[in-house]
């Protein structure tokens, strides 16, 4: 069949609840991607990637709805989208595609035409992977596994400066995490471990070992602090950034040693906190996304930080090549943790985003969006997810982007 007969096909969009809408469309966009691995070996030129399966494809979406009954047909659209069930789109260019649609923008800032653009995902419809275990569970264990692993990446005796560098990370990281603390018993519980590890830092030239556990004990704490998840995050990510700037000193193989323990930790750290929740942290998808685009930036700045760090060769005593082991183990519980945060997102409340035909209020558009309720729970979660100042509360103008959840 030639572009032209494709392209004269209706575009049908079959959302969850059985609905079918044909639409008007523009720019057939997809984007594809493989799962790889990437190695890098001591040594030896370029990089041995390992290609997998095809990841499932995303779509670029634009398409209208015009005529008369466009607002109501936009608005009938925007429900059927509730549906947790995937959507079957029939595109003229790349055929029968199931996806699920995390976000979506409406547009009606022009008369007689509603506008909607966003991006599909392409989605299987089986439960992979089939997890049987705990998640949480699992990734605790491989993190346990994990920070032995590291401690035991520090084969060589800290010198001095070591010792000194130690122990002021030591207490960045302390005083970066107190604040976050809503529970006094856990503040008692995080200063004894923080003095235990300065104990043990003190004698690091001599029990290296004992030291670099102590810190990691201290580095995972805030994972578990009783607050939620995103402030553990970003706790653990300024902890990060602060021994990030540690890097311009490193020379020598023991600092490069305890800089990988310490900056590994953190990013484990941030998993554990990403994947034990409090009720109400990832209240739609977009929070859960937003957690795994932090994780990976993160993580994928701690692998440039090491190769930054490695010796050409590992042929004499001055040479630093990372613990393979350790590093192997992180990103497994980051694959897991990731895994589990995309399940908590494709179950999660997904963000549209709407552009007001006409000036409104938050009443009305409460009733409108969500529906209104005794507690006025979805009047105050749509006021603050948009930001409503005091002028916007009686009157929210024409033209104001609004985002919701569903």
């Amino acid at each position: 069949m030639s572009w032209i007969d494709k392209l004269n096909q209706d575009y049908k969009i079959t959302t969850g609840d059985g609905k079918v809408y044909t639409v008007f469309w523009r720019n057939a966009q997809q984007a594809i991607e493989w799962n790889v691995s990437e190695f890098n070996f001591p040594n030896v030129k370029g990089t041995k990637v390992d290609k997998r399966e095809v990841k499932g494809r995303q779509f670029p979406l634009e398409f209208y709805f015009q005529g008369e009954n466009h607002l109501d047909e936009a608005d009938a659209f925007r429900k059927s989208l509730n549906s947790k069930r995937p959507t079957r789109i029939d595109h003229p260019f790349y055929g029968i595609i199931i996806v699920q649609i995390p976000a979506l923008n409406f547009d009606n800032s022009e008369l007689n035409t509603t506008k909607i653009t966003g991006t599909a995902i392409e989605t299987i419809q089986d439960d992979n992977p089939k997890v049987s275990t705990d998640p949480v569970g699992q990734i605790k264990l491989l993190k346990e596994i994990n920070d032995e692993d590291l401690s035991l990446s520090l084969d060589t005796t800290p010198s001095t400066t070591d010792v000194n560098s130690m122990a002021a990370t030591n207490e960045k990281n302390f005083n970066l995490s107190v604040p976050i603390i809503e529970i006094p018993e856990e503040v008692s519980e995080y200063t004894n471990l923080f003095n235990q590890a300065s104990s043990f830092i003190n004698t690091a030239t001599a029990s290296p070992l004992l030291a670099m556990q102590a810190i990691t004990t201290v580095i995972t704490k805030p994972a578990q602090f009783t607050v939620e998840a995103q402030t553990r995050i970003k706790t653990l990510v300024e902890q990060f950034e602060k021994l990030r700037l540690t890097l311009v000193n490193i020379t020598a193989v023991p600092s490069k040693q305890i800089y990988q323990i310490q900056a590994g930790t953190m990013i484990s750290s941030m998993c554990l906190a990403a994947i034990t929740p409090l009720s109400g942290d990832y209240t739609n998808s977009k929070s859960a996304l937003s957690v795994i685009e932090t994780l990976l930036e993160n993580y994928n700045q701690f692998i440039e930080d090491l190769d930054s760090l490695q010796s050409p060769n590992g042929g004499n005593t001055t040479s630093f090549i990372p613990n393979a082991q350790a590093i192997i183990g992180l990103n497994n519980i980051l694959v897991q943790t990731i895994s589990n945060l995309y399940l908590i997102a494709l179950n999660g409340k997904n963000e549209r985003t709407l552009i007001l035909e006409k000036d409104t209020n938050l009443i009305l558009l409460t009733h409108r969006l969500y529906s209104l309720d005794e507690a006025d729970k979805n009047m105050e979660e749509l006021r603050d997810n948009n930001n409503l100042g005091l002028k916007e509360l009686l009157q929210i103008p024409k033209g104001r982007k609004i985002v919701y959840y569903i």
